[in-house]
């Protein structure tokens, strides 16, 4: 039984509250110091988008200072021990895409027309002149 990528289960030790934190204060500080910098003359107009990109660059250093002191536990302990296979709507609909595509090379594989325009192609063939296409 072969496992489609929808239903591998990889345990990631990713940091995403550290991610949404760092690019929301990256969002709101650039916002907000665009819209104030826009008072100012306008030679301070890209100033706003630098602050929230410092921002951004100092809680995304420091998130990840924290995070990789103790990266040997988020590696090798916060792993499940026993794997375990998540169906959700899109491993479903991954499965449903691999059937698809497993009907789709079978069909292939048997010479049968498979895109629409050879499908038309071979359906003229026969009307008009009779008989299995010659390909």
């Amino acid at each position: 039984m072969r496992l489609s990528i929808c239903e591998r289960n990889y345990a990631s030790p990713t940091d995403y509250k550290g991610a949404v934190l760092a690019s929301g204060l990256f969002a709101g500080v650039a916002g907000l110091a665009t819209a104030v910098s826009l008072l100012l003359p306008q030679q301070f107009y890209g100033f706003g988008f630098l602050l929230g990109a410092a921002v951004f660059f100092i809680v995304a250093l420091l998130r990840l200072d924290t995070y990789t002191a103790n990266l040997p536990y988020r590696i090798l302990s916060q792993q499940p021990i026993v794997a375990t296979v998540k169906t959700g709507r899109f491993t479903q609909l991954g499965r449903l895409l691999d059937r698809a595509e497993q009907r789709y090379e079978e069909g292939r594989h048997k010479g049968e027309p498979h895109g629409a325009f050879e499908r038309a192609v071979v359906h003229v063939y026969r009307k008009h002149w009779g008989g299995s296409d010659d390909r």
